[in-house]
């Protein structure tokens, strides 16, 4: 028998136990940071651990919402993928789940190989896609935007600058207001670790911060807009997005890719206009528990 940080297990390749704010250390790297946050905090998560002879090497987590199981994390090591793993912990699940909710659900980004090993993964074993432009994400290469007839024709304002530029009262002041109206904006506002401050942009108009486009970079080459709000109009968004895509163009390489999030059809329909070439990322998978 082996001691693993969820009590002792049999010699075999694989065992799965909970996860709870005693044995998180074993698994922590194996699960999203906001998930360890709230079982270190003992918030209603459901967590399981994969181990093989006493080493954590998988993990999943998540929460019910009323008949859903929403699942947030769902990883194993890549040198212990494809030995059946992955299904241990999904049979676990669905055990532990069976009778309290109806279905499974879960959201990711496909954009590394590892994403689209999960939805084969997934598919395979009865989730099925749900399409929906609400809370989506699309993927277009930065190269195609900048060629866009409609971003091309967008004349340059000399109150659109980078975060980098602007003044940090400001910046502040247009945090806490957002945050206090529910506006879109990272969590520790523009002063998050995530923000590319020499590529996100602001419109300022007399001392105060109108429109502002947030970028993270999320990995190599890859940039997120995690947040956007504009309140200058309709012909200064598009300002502010051509001065992001220059910041993104003069700073990073040529290949970069950006992920546009979409919160609704009206915002999925915009960016299908402007980047018609999109392809929709972010996959929203279900699955009967049965």
């Amino acid at each position: 028998m082996a001691e693993n940080g969820i009590g002792q297990i049999p010699e075999s390749e694989f065992d799965v136990g909970s996860v709870d704010k005693d044995n998180i250390f074993a698994f922590k790297t194996l699960l999203l940071p906001g998930v360890v946050n709230a079982i270190c905090e003992d918030e209603p998560v459901t967590a399981l651990g994969l181990v093989d002879r006493g080493v954590a090497v998988g993990a999943m987590a998540g929460y019910a919402d009323g008949d859903t199981f929403v699942l947030l994390s769902f990883y194993v090591a890549p040198a212990y993928r494809k030995r059946g793993g992955g299904q241990q912990l999904l049979d676990e699940l669905m055990e532990v789940l069976y009778g309290e909710v109806s279905q499974i659900r879960i959201g990711f980004t496909v954009t590394l190989p590892e994403h689209e090993e999960l939805e084969r993964f997934l598919k395979n074993r009865g989730f099925e896609d749900i399409v929906r432009d609400s809370n989506s994400m699309f993927r277009i290469s930065l190269s195609a935007l900048l060629e866009n007839k409609i971003l091309a024709s967008v004349q340059e304002s000399s109150s659109v600058i980078s975060v980098s530029e602007t003044n940090d009262f400001l910046l502040r002041k247009e945090t806490k207001r957002a945050m206090a109206a529910g506006d879109p904006m990272p969590e520790d506002g523009f002063e998050s670790d995530l923000v590319r401050k020499d590529l996100s942009v602001v419109y300022v108009n007399d001392d105060e911060i109108l429109s502002y486009l947030v970028i993270e970079s999320t990995e190599e080459n890859v940039y997120v807009i995690s947040a956007a709000l504009n309140r200058g109009g309709m012909k200064v968004f598009p300002q502010v997005l051509k001065k992001a895509l220059n910041n993104i163009q003069n700073n990073c390489s040529e290949e970069s890719i950006i992920l546009i999030p979409t919160v609704n059809s009206v915002s999925a329909g915009l960016v299908r206009k402007i980047a018609p070439d999109s392809v929709q990322v972010y996959r929203y998978m279900e699955k009967v528990v049965r």
